[in-house]
């Protein structure tokens, strides 16, 4: 007995349903193919919380800081926007990338 369960039919309909391939022997399992542009919405994430709490101090340098971040964070948006077909999301960083390249300009005209 090998320890499989399930026709060949029936794992292939799974391996396709999931898009995983059934792992067949532990002992020589590795770890699963990860996209890199899968990653992208993690930094995506953090650069947009932190610039949040940048664009909220009251000192003129942070705020900048925070902007300039944020133009990151859309730039991270799009690109992981763009490698699952979210087509909303990415309208939405581009309208945000305008706010905060108009945040940028208001900053950076104010006295300190």
């Amino acid at each position: 007995m090998t320890g499989r369960e399930g026709t060949d039919t029936e794992i292939a309909a799974f391996e396709h349903a999931t898009g995983h391939p059934r792992l067949r022997d532990c002992a020589q399992a590795t770890a699963p193919n990860v996209d890199f542009l899968d990653l992208v919405q993690w930094p995506a994430f953090a650069a947009s919380i932190a610039a949040a709490y940048l664009v909220g101090s009251n000192s003129k340098g942070k705020r900048n800081a925070g902007f300039w971040i944020f133009l990151l964070s859309n730039v991270l948006w799009v690109a992981w926007g763009i490698h699952t077909a979210a087509w909303a999301l990415i309208a939405l960083q581009l309208c945000l990338a305008a706010l905060n390249v108009r945040g940028l300009f208001k900053t950076e005209a104010s006295p300190p």
